[in-house]
């Protein structure tokens, strides 16, 4: 009797065996009693270029099988280089395209093994069952094939993902390389954004190559764990796992790669950012320098000018003090740039030592111009002081002008020691004034007006000294004269009577007398 049993669409046999017919008939022996000798009945074998597939049908005693007895290169073998993987899956397509090209080889393998069936008489519906599992096994072989294809496609996507990757990365790598660094803020904001697009694309396309290289090795691993129709399945599972190994390895290199750019490109981005950061220090900083240099100007034209009275002078300190918020506010600004450059300068950056040099410059020109404005607020209101004293002084020596007519020469004196008490104290307040701000018109001005209203007053004490003294020496000398001649009319009549003090006895004598 014949028996037959058909394989489930789904099952495998022992070794991979996929969709046999088992048929209970009497097999060969090789002689030694050992297992069952396995006899090719036909084979089918296709080749372009490079690869080649050889496909046979095989008996072994009780069941026919249809199995890969040569596949070049093996299935999982993968192009190292695009151009290699490129290669492989254009010849694996070209096999494909001439394995449908042609009729289903089953019926030929089928009319092949017709004469081993019939030597063994065997009954038609074993015939009909081994055509059913052999149809089965060759769309298993399609299957196969196919899955070769896409392990190939896989390929072939992870070696062009990966080339974009490296391309990226090459351009990564020159965007992090020591080139010449600009000055310029805006040049260096377009580098720090340029930097990180560079990175998010290279990025992308290692996410891809990534996934890429994931998806290949899922694939690999599934094959390893199910199995082929292989029937060198020690070789297939080496060579899978040679694949397995090959593609993480490529996967290490692209980490690898990542992270050593990761440094490279931290490094680049931390110089860029400071040197950033110092470019809008430096700009902050010159455009202090500019507003200092503007003020001092302004301060050192306006300095002259402290008013000809006490009004004029409070309204210029009113509007010098509106000066101090924005000087204070600028000193705040010159210690925050200091600071900061002082923060930079620890970080190790090459030109710290420079900026700070300079940020401590622009602090000294911070602390010139206070002190100028100082200056000049007690230059202000020293003048309104000396404004307010000339005004009184003034007043003053013209009520001593008025009191000189009619004094006498003590009053006079008197007078004139007033007229050097009252001016003394503000002019040597002008004085110094005038000292420390030459070019002060209207203290000058006063000062002058002092000085000639003192000299009038004095000059006129003076002449009405002189004119007291002249007319005392007239006098003096009138009295003198005066002395003189009642001295002469004395002597004389005295000389006169003592001489003539004899009548005479006669008359002649006596009219002589008379006389």
């Amino acid at each position: 009797s014949v028996s037959c049993v058909v394989s489930s669409e789904h099952s495998r046999a022992p070794d991979g065996v996929i969709h046999c017919a088992f048929l209970d008939t009497v097999g060969m022996e090789d002689g030694s009693g050992s297992s069952p000798m396995t006899t090719t009945i036909s084979t089918i074998a296709v080749q372009s270029g490079s690869t080649r597939i050889v496909i046979a049908l095989l008996q072994s005693r009780e069941w026919l099988e249809l199995r890969v007895v040569e596949m070049i290169p093996e299935l999982t073998l993968l192009g190292a280089t695009l151009a290699e993987a490129t290669a492989m899956l254009s010849a694996h397509e070209q096999v494909l395209l001439k394995i449908h090209s042609k009729q289903s080889p089953v019926e030929e393998l089928l009319r092949q093994a017709d004469q081993l069936i019939a030597s063994q008489h065997t009954r038609a519906e074993v015939y009909t069952a081994m055509a059913e599992s052999l149809s089965l096994a060759w769309q298993d072989i399609n299957t196969l094939l196919h899955k070769r294809k896409e392990i190939l496609e896989l390929n072939v996507k992870y070696h062009s993902d990966a080339a974009v990757c490296l391309e990226r990365t090459r351009a990564l790598e020159l965007a992090c390389s020591g080139a010449p660094l600009p000055v310029e803020v805006s040049e260096l904001r377009d580098l720090l954004t340029r930097l990180s697009d560079v990175k998010r694309s290279m990025l992308e396309t290692l996410m891809a190559s990534l996934q890429d290289g994931r998806a290949l090795l899922d694939t690999l691993r599934l094959l390893a764990s199910e199995g082929s129709l292989d029937s060198r399945p020690g070789q297939t599972k080496a060579s899978t796992e040679s694949a397995i190994s090959q593609v993480e390895h490529w996967l290490e290199d692209l980490h690898d790669r990542r992270r050593t750019l990761e440094v490279s490109w931290q490094s680049r981005k931390t110089q860029l950012e400071q040197c950033l950061a110092l470019a809008l220090l430096t700009t902050d900083l010159r455009l202090l320098e500019e507003i200092y240099a503007d003020r001092l100007e302004s301060l050192g034209r306006n300095c002259p000018e402290l008013g000809d009275s006490v009004a004029s002078a409070e309204l210029l300190l009113h509007e010098h003090q509106k000066l101090l918020p924005e000087a204070k506010e600028l000193q705040e600004q010159g210690l925050k740039i200091l600071r900061a450059t002082e923060q930079l300068a620890a970080t190790g950056h090459f030109a710290g030592e420079e900026a700070i040099a300079q940020a401590y410059q622009l602090l000294h020109t911070s602390t010139e111009y206070q002190d100028s404005l100082e200056r000049r607020e007690h230059n202000l209101r020293d003048a309104m002081a000396f404004f307010g004293n000339a005004r009184t002084t003034l007043a003053r020596l013209e009520q001593l002008d008025k009191e000189l007519s009619g004094a006498s020469e003590t009053q006079l004196s008197r007078l004139q020691e007033s007229v050097a008490d009252v001016c003394g104290p503000v002019l040597q307040q002008g004085y110094t004034i005038l000292e420390d701000v030459p070019g002060a018109k209207g203290v000058k001005t006063v000062v002058d007006e002092l000085e000639n209203f003192k000299l009038k007053l004095s000059l006129r004490c003076s002449t009405i000294l002189e004119e007291n003294l002249k007319v005392t020496q007239s006098l003096n000398n009138f009295l003198e004269k005066q002395n003189q001649l009642y001295s002469w009319l004395v002597n004389t009549m005295e000389a006169f009577i003592q001489g003539h003090q004899d009548m005479g006895s006669v008359l002649a004598v006596a009219k002589d007398f008379l006389q």
